[in-house]
């Protein structure tokens, strides 16, 4: 029997202000009778909601806070962020080939010293341009295969790699005498964390890198006199990472993840009028790339998928594509848009009762070309924050709100009749009616509560010239349970329940507009009398 009456409540709760039901608030007492009597009365509920207390547990997707005005809003958030700086310009693995031919060999104790500079050029792709990278790991190897009948020392050097301490990246390698039959072989490896690659030869170009060899031969007592050979180095430079480039990284886009917000306000609306007066779509794009970038949205959408339209497009105005504020040294610069009323068409959405917000947008470096040298770090992204915010201050009529519980009055037939008594006190400028319909386990409906169509069971609360609720209205209803109407609902399984809320004076030629304040309250008292059946 408690079930039943939960039910109950649950459904003079449903039409609660301008969102769905809610069972959470009920407060059950002991059945107390000074003696044994086939009636008996029940007191079921003995609560009080805020339009606070409501919106929290039927809409867990949005925030609910008081704004300046001390008015009620709903804020909902999405986010996205792109992917991070070192995905950027990745920077392919190279090899280069350097052969010194016709070293000969000096006589036996002296030394000759061969000096050998070079320039290698890095292939990046999609037109970027390397001026320096900070390393963050990678590898740079050396192969050296000797021919000369000496023995060799080689020193290689890149002036412009040089470490945190500034020292420049330098290797000197031992290369013994080619014996005749197969090369002389020596290899080494350095590690690139740390160091800082300079690739503009002195500022004049850039993905050049320059490198020098001096190769020492001391001759010794033994090969042919007059006898020639070859040094070959294989250098390359593999699985880079960086901690901060600097260059242009050309114009291909940087891509954002796809989002939705979903909007739970409206989420049992079916139709109606709704307008909100400030309702406003807030964009923050923290941009962390040194760069210039244009943010272009691919679409920004409403969803309403049991509408027609069920997409609408928000309008974005002057702001698509819009430019973005960039770094210039370091740390990330924020650009902010918002859409109102008086910029986009925000309050047309909104009135579609909208179910979701639907995004996605790509950032387009350097659309002007070359003009800005760029750089970035291996943590630079972009972040998109997409706020809606709705402050409760607008006009309601029309709204025809519906919802199906599974609902089993198995009790129905253990009574004679039953009378439903409901008290409300209402502090909200909204009134609400409602009708119940029992069904069967097809949704066939059997019968319904109130006999001649949905009651007022909710009055409004008088309302001065600023909207605001000055007063409490008061209303006693109700709903009658004959022997006959027991009988055709005692088989339910469902409980269809249909409210049609509007604001005060929503649904006049000009309606007024309303604000919901934290301090409004909706005061329930129910309580059921039935008589009791006694074979």
């Amino acid at each position: 029997m408690k079930k039943t009456f939960k039910k109950w409540t649950f459904l003079i709760a449903s039409i609660s202000i301008l969102v769905a039901c809610t069972d959470d608030y009920f407060e059950f007492d002991k059945i107390k009778t000074s003696e044994w009597s086939p009636e008996f009365a029940l007191p079921l509920v003995k609560s009080s909601l805020t339009l606070e207390n409501i919106l929290s547990n039927k809409d867990s997707s949005g925030i609910i806070s008081t704004n300046a005005d001390n008015v009620l809003e709903i804020v909902y958030e999405g986010n996205v962020i792109s992917g991070i700086g070192s995905e950027l310009a990745p920077l392919p693995d190279f090899t280069e080939v350097t052969t010194i031919n016709a070293i000969p060999g000096p006589p036996p104790g002296v030394s000759v010293t061969i000096p050998y500079k070079d320039t290698t050029v890095i292939n990046v792709q999609n037109g970027v341009e390397v001026d320096s990278i900070l390393y963050k790991s990678g590898k740079l190897a050396f192969n050296f295969n000797s021919t000369v009948r000496h023995p060799v020392e080689v020193t290689i050097s890149f002036p412009s790699f040089k470490d945190e301490n500034k020292n420049v990246l330098s290797q000197t390698l031992s290369i013994p005498p080619y014996d005749g039959n197969s090369p002389s072989v020596r290899a080494s490896i350095v590690e690139l964390k740390d160091y800082t690659g300079d690739f503009t030869l002195n500022g004049t170009s850039f993905n050049k890198l320059p490198y020098e060899l001096s190769v020492k031969v001391t001759g010794i007592a033994g090969p042919p006199p007059g006898s020639l050979g070859n040094i070959q180095l294989t250098t390359n430079m593999r699985d880079v990472e960086y901690k901060k480039f600097n260059g242009y990284v050309g114009q291909d886009p940087i891509q954002l993840k796809e989002d939705t917000i979903l909007i739970g306000l409206f989420k049992n609306f079916k139709n109606g009028t709704f307008y909100l007066s400030n309702p406003t779509l807030d964009i923050k794009v923290s941009n962390s790339y040194g760069m210039p970038l244009n943010l272009n949205f691919n679409y920004l959408n409403a969803l309403m998928p049991e509408s027609t339209p069920s997409v609408k497009a928000i309008n974005l105005g002057a702001n698509n594509p819009v430019s973005l504020l960039y770094p210039t040294s370091t740390g990330t610069e924020t650009t902010n848009i918002r859409l109102d009323k008086n910029t986009s068409n925000i309050p047309e959405i909104i009135k579609l009762l909208v179910k979701k917000i639907a995004y996605d947008a790509d950032a387009f470096p350097n659309p002007t070309g070359r003009t800005v040298r760029n750089f970035f770090t291996d943590t630079s992204s972009i972040g998109l924050d997409v706020k809606l915010t709705l402050p409760l201050e607008g006009y309601a009529s029309g709204f025809i709100m519906q919802d199906t519980i599974e609902f089993e009055f198995d009790a129905a037939e253990n009574l004679k009749e039953a009378l439903l008594k409901t008290r409300i006190k209402n502090g909200f400028p909204t009134q609400g009616e409602l009708q119940l319909i029992f069904t069967d386990n097809k949704y066939v409906g059997l019968d319904s509560a109130f006999s001649l169509g949905q009651e007022v069971i909710i009055p409004p609360a008088p309302v001065d010239v600023n909207g605001d609720a000055v007063g409490i209205s008061e209303k006693n209803t109700d709903a009658v349970l004959t022997s006959e109407k027991l009988k055709k609902i005692k088989d339910t399984k469902f409980l269809i329940i249909k409210a049609e809320v509007e604001t005060t004076n929503g649904s006049g030629a000009i309606p007024d507009t309303v604000r919901f304040r934290p301090s409004y309250k909706l005061d329930v008292e129910v309580g059921i009398k039935a008589s009791i059946l006694i074979d």
